[in-house]
């Protein structure tokens, strides 16, 4: 936000400058104290109790100026930091907005649909990291609010912006667009999402339609062209060229398609046809169908920004793994947990069912489904198909929820083998009967509307699963220190994935083996797990001990549950003695927590 003084932003938000320097220049945007640094706009979107020290506050730590309702900006009004006020907030942060966003030179794409939203805009982001920084919404931060909080990131050195506008009520998609002024637009597809608000199926159409009167003409709007809905566009409305993208290979107006799709448990991959060059893409993590119609749509962004072939398969490899949307889970016994929790509307719901059979040996899977929410009066034929449709594709039914009959008698219509349905349900009851209904090498497909929290259910499984499996801790006292997932290195302060859990203990305390197997790995002063060792229990689970001070194992020899391999060391890349411990099915790794603790 160069050159903006404060005099420029009492301009853009029509308020009143009470206290401070108009000539005072300014740099970015906030909406909360902690973020701000020195010479930025700060506009609280909380209502403030002491705004008196709210702004003595903010000027220790230099914010530029403070933007407050006229009721409170009196009393905040000091000589220490500068004090706009305004008539309305909310007016004056999304005229904020849409005057940051005209002073970034970053080339925006605007992405939306009725499913795939958030997968497409990952994707996008991770092609486009090829060619420049990226900025993005964070999750699933895709009304007014969440734009507004995406927009006010952008910074010099952003090459690309890629922004998910999310469509709840009439005029979502054009007052996000009007905020976001993409260069690109992508629909993923239309179906029913939201269509209660909106006003059934067509109003679902007119309201992503909306998204077109906003691309310039040198711009693109990418479409899904496997999609009735975004077949049913009305693309007269459009100046900017358009690109269709699918698996339909056979239709003539595709400019990008797949050939060769071959799903296996690690992902996908295909032969990404219509660039200059045919390239073979792998999509770890992401499964089937819709995943590739995904990468395609990215694919066309990447091809429009200028990248080569080979920088938009590299990119497609690093797509950041997004919780609850078809995320894969290793159970014990090769089994498969596939958590698709995070929402869920017809069309999502059938695209998940599909991607999961792909995965299912025949009469191995199992389909664990909530009602679909914000359907109106297509409720109950909708979740019938649905019913339907998991039978078609093999799947045994348990159904919870206000739909759940509904569900039940559709896949007893096709023939299906309903084992449990409900519209009152208990999470323990629910999770047993899951357990014991997923066989060896068997996938569970858990999704349903965010309202029906079956998320809750899904990480029961998980952990009862992993309960079941028998294994001892390896040390006699558990104390973690730091957790599976994301974190920030002790050492390096760099965020990365941290693939098991550290168990705090004295140097010399005993390391024993959590479960009868075979030592497959002993090495030493690896750099990173220094002194480490691993071992294969079988059915596809290997666990890992790192840091040891002294192995007492060798390669190949038995070892029973409970007998100490190692003792507690800090060799390697460590702050201090601990035992890092993983656990791995099918060469993948687990959360330990809940298998030891």
């Amino acid at each position: 936000m160069n050159e903006w003084n404060v005099r420029a932003v009492a301009a853009i938000t029509g308020g009143q400058l009470l206290s401070g320097r108009p000539e005072d220049p300014l740099r970015y945007v906030c909406e909360r104290l902690v973020d701000c640094g020195k010479g930025d706009v700060l506009i609280p979107l909380v209502n403030l109790t002491d705004p008196a020290g709210y702004a003595a506050r903010a000027a220790r730590k230099g914010v530029g100026v403070l933007v407050l309702p006229d009721r409170t900006a009196s009393a905040a009004a000091n000589a220490a930091v500068a004090v706009i006020g305004v008539g309305s907030v909310r007016d004056a942060y999304f005229r904020l907005v849409k005057a940051y966003r005209h002073r970034c030179k970053a080339r925006i794409v605007a992405v939306t649909g009725s499913a795939g939203k958030t997968t497409t805009k990952e994707m996008i982001a991770a092609v486009l990291a090829e060619a420049g920084e990226v900025q993005k919404n964070w999750r699933n931060y895709n009304g007014p609010y969440g734009i507004g909080y995406t927009l006010f990131r952008l910074r010099p050195h952003h090459t690309f912006g890629v922004v998910k506008i999310g469509a709840y009520i009439p005029n979502s998609i054009d007052f996000g667009a009007r905020l976001v002024a993409p260069e690109v637009g992508v629909i993923t597809c239309i179906g029913l999402g939201h269509a209660a608000a909106l006003g059934g199926g067509e109003g679902v159409r007119r309201e992503k339609e909306k998204l077109l009167t906003h691309l310039p003409k040198k711009g693109l709007l990418v479409l899904n062209g496997d999609d009735p809905g975004c077949r049913s566009v009305d693309l007269s409305r459009c100046q900017a060229p358009v690109r269709w993208v699918g698996v339909e290979c056979e239709r003539e107006d595709l400019s990008l398609w797949a050939e060769r799709i071959q799903v296996h448990r690690d992902g996908t991959r295909f032969l990404l046809c219509g660039l200059e060059r045919e390239i073979e893409v792998e999509l770890p993590g992401f499964f089937g169908r819709p995943a590739v119609i995904d990468a395609l749509l990215a694919a066309a962004v990447g091809d429009h920004m200028g990248l080569p072939p080979e920088s938009i398969a590299s990119g497609l490899t690093k797509v950041e793994y997004t919780p609850r949307r078809f995320s894969p889970i290793r159970l014990p016994g090769r089994r498969l947990l596939i958590d698709a929790t995070y929402n869920a509307n017809p069309h999502s719901m059938s695209a998940s069912l599909e991607s999961a059979a792909k995965l299912a040996v025949e009469g191995k899977g199992l389909a664990l489904l909530g009602t679909m929410s914000n359907l109106g009066e297509e409720a109950p034929e909708q979740h019938r198909a649905i019913g339907r449709r998991a039978a078609e594709l093999g799947f045994a039914l348990i159904a919870l929820g206000e739909q759940a009959e509904t569900m039940a008698s559709g896949a007893t219509e096709a023939g299906g083998r309903v084992i449990y349905a409900s519209k009152q349900w208990e999470k323990g009851h629910v999770v047993a009967l899951a357990l014991k209904e997923l066989p060896e090498e068997g996938v569970l497909l858990v999704k349903a509307s965010n309202s029906v929290e079956l998320e809750i259910v899904a990480e029961a499984i998980e952990k009862e699963a992993a309960r079941r499996s028998g294994l001892v801790p390896p040390l006699a006292k558990i104390e973690p220190t730091c957790y599976y997932g994301f974190r920030r290195h002790p050492l390096t302060r760099e965020w990365f994935f941290h693939e098991g859990i550290d168990l705090s203990a004295r140097r010399g305390t005993p390391i024993a083996a959590v479960a009868d197997g075979t030592v497959v790995k002993v090495q030493k002063d690896h750099p990173t797990y220094g002194n480490h060792l691993e071992i294969d229990h079988g059915g596809g689970m290997v666990t890992g001990y790192a840091h040891a001070q002294k192995i007492y194992v060798e390669v190949g020899e038995q070892v029973t549950q409970g007998q100490s391999i190692a003792e507690v060391g800090n060799t390697g890349r460590t702050t201090g003695p601990h035992l890092h411990f993983e656990v791995r099915i099918d060469g993948k790794t687990v959360d330990p927590y809940y298998y030891v603790i």
